[in-house]
């Protein structure tokens, strides 16, 4: 059986690691390939997988923040609505204050002073009312937008996952080609003449 053996990848040739002539087995160390430019990308590729791993790892601590921000703005809908049911009770009882004291005043039996501060008083808790209907609508708000943020961060996430897996293809490919520098026997048998020289661009 003949067997051509070629570099899988390109370099310079700079070991023949037989003699021509010599009986080899298979897996024999035949050829090495100037293996630094490989093993440079090999340290590239591992770098960026480090980083896609550290970028993952700041995309998850997002989504865990984000959903914290989720909860805080939902808890502040509930306390905000809870506010407008107080100022809505006290603008009640103030409106029923009015309601009591206005024929009062009219008879006298109450002075106009104590009928203006209930109307003033009732006034005031309106305004509050309002307000609190407000700071409602903008917590209802906040949670949209962070609900929107935590969304964003899951799909940060799905994002940095297939940088993951881009760069995990890429690690082993770049793995690969460094295996390849190492031209092996593919066969038991005599080494025949070599086709180049050591320093040959193979």
């Amino acid at each position: 059986i003949n067997a051509q053996i070629r570099a899988r990848v390109s370099g310079h040739l700079i070991s023949q690691n037989y003699r021509e002539g010599s009986l080899v087995k298979a897996g024999d160390l035949l050829f090495q390939v100037d293996p630094r430019p490989f093993e440079t990308a090999v340290d590239q590729a591992e770098a960026r997988l480090a980083l896609a791993e550290s970028q993952l790892s700041q995309a998850k601590a997002q989504v865990t923040a984000s959903r914290a921000q989720v909860e805080q703005a939902q808890a502040k809908v509930v306390q905000d609505e809870a506010q407008v049911k107080r100022a809505e009770a006290t603008q009640r009882q103030t409106e029923l204050d009015v309601g009591r004291y206005t024929p009062l005043a009219q008879r006298g039996s109450v002075s106009q002073q104590e009928l203006d501060n209930a109307v003033q008083s009732n006034l005031a808790n309106i305004a509050t009312v309002a307000a609190s209907k407000a700071a409602v609508q903008n917590s209802q708000a906040s949670v949209s937008q962070a609900r929107a943020a935590l969304e964003k961060s899951h799909a940060d996430v799905k994002t940095q996952e297939a940088s993951i897996a881009a760069a995990r293809a890429a690690l082993a490919e770049a793995q690969l080609n460094l295996g390849y520098t190492r031209v092996l026997s593919p066969i038991n048998g005599v080494a025949g003449f070599r086709g180049a020289n050591i320093g040959d661009f193979v």
